[in-house]
């Protein structure tokens, strides 16, 4: 689950890079460089643990009460899809309307 949710973390990350390169290219200078992009990975790792954490749990303690499973299920649906899904859209279309431009 770990290696998913950084795989997400990551491409939303180049995505936004992406978005600042062609709807901001005056910005785009300031994007960071080597070191800066190996601190940027290491910390979308520690937030896809730290992310992970109640799926961690839920599977070591054998959780079986309904609320518990609802709240993670809605923490997954919200964290792990509803958010990168909307972050994507939202940097691609705006990509998709710059280069019409």
């Amino acid at each position: 689950m770990i290696a998913q949710t950084t795989s997400t973390f990551l491409t939303i990350a180049i995505s936004w890079e992406r978005h600042t390169a062609i709807c901001h290219p005056l910005q785009s200078y300031r994007l960071p460089d080597e070191s800066t992009t190996y601190k940027a990975i290491l910390a979308l790792l520690l937030l896809a643990c730290a992310v992970n954490v109640p799926e961690i749990y839920k599977t070591a303690l054998h959780v079986s009460e309904k609320w518990c499973i609802v709240g993670w299920t809605l923490w997954d649906a919200v964290i792990k899809i509803l958010v990168p899904l909307v972050l994507l859209g939202y940097f691609n279309v705006h990509i998709f309307l710059e280069v019409l431009q």
